[in-house]
Order: C-alpha cells, then structure tokens, then sequence
C-alpha cells in the first residue's frame, strides 16, 4: 500500500533505494579510503555542491567528451539513460540520446548552464567535413573501468561491534580483498557469533573469519586486539 501511494504522488520522479545495502556499502567502501566518507555526505547532503540529473537538448547526438567540456561552473560526471541506468564515466565517444540525461555536480542547479563558446565551437566542428567524433592527439578513451581484482590485495581488517548491516558490510568487503585476507569481528553475543560461525563465514569467499568475544565500550577489550595491528578499522 506504501509502495502504492509512493508511486502515486512521485509518478515518474520516484526512485526506490535500499538504504541498508547502499549504507553498507559506502560504510566497507568509505572505511578503506580515508576521507571518502566526508566526501560523500557532502555530495548527498544539502549543503555545497550537489548532484543534478538534466535533459540537455543542445548536447543529443553529441558526444560525453563535448558534455564534459561544455559547461564553466559545474562538472560532468556521467549519463543516466532512457531505461534508468546509470553511467560514472562513460566512454568518452559514448553518444548523448534524446531521453538521456547528464549527471553534474554543482553549486546549485542554476549553475548548470552551457558554455556559449564551447557551444559554438563544436557546432562548427560538426558542421565541417570532419567525423562527428573528434578527439585531439591528447585525447585518451576511457577504457574499462578498473577492475577490482586487478587492485586486490591481502589486508586484515577489524568490525567493531554488530547490527543488521553487519553481514552486508563483510559481504561487500570480500570484493575488495584478496584470498587469505582475515576479518575480526568483536562482540558479545553468543547468537552473533554461532551466526558468523555457522553462516557468515560459508558466504564468504577470500576472508577467514575471526570473532573475538567482547565489548566495543570496553578499553581493555580494544587493548587486546592490538588495533594497529589491522589494516583498517
């Protein structure tokens, strides 16, 4: 019945998000990268530079090159296409459809407005004899993304304490770590810890699970973990 109403007063505006599994995510993310976590309440609060979805009528038929160097006071970051997907970074030869929409960062929406001269310098160059894809010799294609593999490494990392985004947040490190990586779990469940035990620990596939039996608000408890003893925390 909610999901009903919601999609009743938002019409095509709605958009579902499973907030435990992105919260997650960013969480397993954000707690190997130092300052990413600032990064992104930044970019998904209210305050500073936000990010805007556009249609751009100006920009379809063109390239994701010329979005990106059509605008002065925003940034570019990708495309959301016509069937929702959305694309970080998409090839820079990537063609901008009628119903695609442009993904920037910026001040406010009222600082998404096209560059007039750049405008004007790639509808000269579209309507000259040359291809309508046109890269200089500095021009470098954006290959595939990176893959995770390529950059995994062995780490022992540590989850202080437990609730119910837990085996979520374990599940999404055991993507960024190579085989033979140890993840130690603290607390003083006795029902977490059969649970990591009997089921967690079969789901995942490059750590070994550790649990160690104690209290996160307990200093002697942390002291015998030796915390900087882990990779990351």
């Amino acid at each position: 019945m909610v999901k009903n109403n919601i999609f009743f007063l938002g019409g095509d505006e709605e958009l579902f998000v499973y907030a435990n599994e992105i919260i997650a995510r960013i969480i397993a993310q954000s707690c190997r990268q130092r300052g990413l976590s600032i990064i992104l309440s930044t970019l998904l609060s209210f305050q500073n530079d936000e990010i805007y979805f556009k249609h751009e009528s100006a920009l379809v038929g063109r390239t994701f090159y010329d979005a990106v160097f059509s605008y002065d006071k925003c940034s570019v970051i990708g495309l959301m296409l016509s069937d929702g997907t959305v694309k970080i970074f998409p090839r820079l030869n990537t063609i901008i459809n009628i119903d695609d929409q442009i993904i920037v960062i910026a001040e406010d929406d009222d600082k998404i407005i096209l560059s007039s001269d750049y405008l004007s310098h790639i509808n000269y160059e579209y309507s000259g004899s040359k291809s309508s894809l046109l890269f200089n010799h500095n021009t470098v294609l954006l290959s595939n993304p990176m893959t995770r593999r390529a950059t995994k490494r062995i780490e022992r990392n540590l989850l202080l304490g437990w609730n119910k985004k837990a085996p979520l947040i374990a599940k999404e490190l055991d993507t960024y770590v190579a085989r033979g990586s140890e993840l130690h779990i603290l607390t003083n469940s006795n029902i977490i810890t059969q649970f990591i035990k009997e089921q967690l620990a079969n789901e995942l596939t490059e750590q070994k699970i550790f649990v160690h039996c104690g209290s996160l608000t307990n200093k002697f408890d942390l002291e015998k973990l030796n915390l900087f003893s882990y990779d990351y925390v």
